[in-house]
């Protein structure tokens, strides 16, 4: 295997390749970070819904 010149069209197309790859990576962790915190807060709606929805309200006076 030859080694390529630093300064070649090929060492020029592996680099961006590789920023690329390293690009693709990133992006695919920030879309997992944001589904599972979109996931979260949809549970924590579900969660107060029913609680608001299960919510005694036999005891509560309202004023007017």
């Amino acid at each position: 295997m030859k080694k390529e010149n630093k300064n070649s069209p090929e060492a020029d197309t592996l680099k961006l390749i590789h920023e690329l790859e390293a690009h693709r990576i990133e992006l695919e962790m920030q879309n997992e970070e944001m589904h599972n915190e979109e996931l979260e807060r949809f549970n924590d709606l579900t969660v107060g819904r029913e609680l608001k929805m299960n919510w005694p309200t036999e005891n509560v006076q309202r004023k007017g």
